[in-house]
């Protein structure tokens, strides 16, 4: 696939503002393992990792199932 055209994968973190610094943080250290161990070979690249954060509102829009 990235013969055809170039990409990249990347990790969204949405999460609240109080919650975003250690959700990142565990994401970064899960995804930088799991590079470490293999899991990303098949990648040209390593993931990106970003957050977004999610405001009540947000949340209700979402649906009930969210926490």
């Amino acid at each position: 696939m990235y013969r055809i055209r170039r990409f990249r994968a990347a990790f969204c973190l949405e999460t609240l503002e109080e919650l975003r610094v250690p959700n990142l943080r565990q994401l970064t250290l899960d995804t930088r393992a799991a590079e470490a161990g293999g899991a990303y070979d098949f990648l040209p690249s390593p993931p990106l990792i970003f957050s977004r954060t999610v405001t009540r509102y947000g949340r209700v829009s979402l649906g009930p199932e969210v926490v």
